[in-house]
């Protein structure tokens, strides 16, 4: 598998995402550990023996040797980066990781046995250049382990940071996602709205209801108001949806006359919770689509919502013929756009927690249910809109 292994796919360079940084204060602590155990080691192992050692000559021979790990931790972790270790094997990456263990065994020797040195005189009776040969031998099994065991934590780290990456990308396109449906969804919406509004206008004004026209121009102006306020957000606090819904009603009352009956039952403790921007707009568009139109003395529009503990439900029912079972299955796209739309942004916005639901009512007509979790919208971002 190739080293960028899908991180292409949601445009983050895997360097980046992957590249650890360490803090000096955390790997001084880290390998004061083993120095510590290790000077504790040396100095019991005298004391049982002959010769006692006192303890802060062992440290100061054997602490050096290891705070050398502190500062090549760094690049060690750089190369297991560059050259992860990974299936299929490469040459090139087991070569790369050899050439630097090798490096830090010498550089480990060689620090070692100029310290030993300085602090235990009589090591100058051996050659300096055979003293550290003998010094890289007897620590070349420890070393190895040592610069497997960084390499390891190293890859680990980069694996926990690749998958918070990979998350955090997931969470930021999800939303782009949730955005890019909205904006799809009032493209959707508009033309057709717009047109059935022109039109009603342009029929008033050859009638010359000209006070109906103007009135009706004004709540056109309010409506897109509202839509473009909203552009740039895919949630909205209800009580905005609420306004918007009641404004493109008295739009349609306009064209539906005394055929349309709008009820209100929004619970008032509901009218300050987030909701997704445009979440009642094509529910009731349906309800008058299926049920009102299709009916020759007019029907009812029934808007409500409540809260359940920590869930909100919104509901919009119609008194009309309701809707056959193809209609009603939500695994089908005969539903409509919007309603599939709304249903998909419902799942980006709140995975696992919310539904849309269409069913027919025992008495005649279709209700729309949605559920998703109660949360409160910012208070300065409610505009205190009143039904209309």
């Amino acid at each position: 598998m190739d080293n960028h292994d899908g991180f292409d796919e949601l445009g983050v360079d895997e360097h980046d995402a992957a590249s650890v940084r360490l803090r000096p204060e955390l790997l001084l602590a880290v390998w004061s550990v083993p120095a510590l155990l290790s000077c504790v080691q040396q100095w019991a192992s005298s004391a049982l023996s002959n010769h006692p050692t006192s303890f802060w000559r062992i440290a100061s021979v054997e602490w050096p040797g290891w705070y050398l790990w502190a500062a090549l931790t760094p690049g060690i972790f750089h190369i297991a980066q560059r050259f992860p270790l990974q299936q299929p094997w490469r040459v090139r990456v087991l070569a790369a990781h050899a050439v630097t263990w090798s490096a830090c065994l010498m550089v480990h020797a060689l620090v070692t046995s100029t310290v030993r040195r300085v602090v235990d005189p009589a090591t100058s009776t051996i050659n300096f250049a055979r003293y550290v040969e003998l010094s890289a031998v007897s620590w070349l099994p420890t070393t190895f382990l040592l610069y497997a065991a960084t390499v390891g934590v190293a890859m680990w780290m980069r694996a926990i940071q690749r998958a918070q990456t990979r998350e955090r990308q997931r969470a930021i396109l999800s939303v782009q996602l949730a955005r890019a449906e909205l904006n799809a969804l009032r493209s959707q919406l508009h033309p057709h709205f717009l047109f059935n509004t022109l039109n009603t206008i342009a029929i008033l004004i050859r009638e010359h209801e000209t006070h109906t026209a103007a009135q009706l121009v004004t709540q056109l102006g309010e409506m897109l108001r509202h839509v473009l306020q909203g552009a740039r957000s895919h949630e909205s606090a209800l009580e905005e949806e609420i306004a918007l819904v009641s404004t493109y009603l008295g739009i349609e009352q306009v064209r539906f006359g005394d055929r349309l009956q709008v009820r209100w039952t929004v619970a008032e403790n509901t009218r300050g919770a987030t909701v997704p921007a445009l979440v009642l707009q094509p529910l009731v568009e349906n309800a008058l689509q299926h049920g009102v139109a299709t009916m020759v003395g007019g029907g009812i529009v029934e808007i409500g919502a409540h809260r359940n503990a920590d869930m909100l439900t919104l509901w919009i029912s119609d008194n009309g013929p309701g809707l056959p079972a193809n209609v009603l299955d939500q695994s089908t796209t005969s539903n409509g756009v919007g309603l599939m739309n709304t249903r998909e942004r419902l799942v980006r916005l709140y995975p696992g927690q919310s539904s849309l639901r269409l069913v027919n009512n025992q008495h005649g007509g279709t209700r729309a249910e949605v559920r998703l979790p109660f949360r409160l919208w910012p208070a300065q971002a409610i505009s205190g809109a009143t039904l209309t």
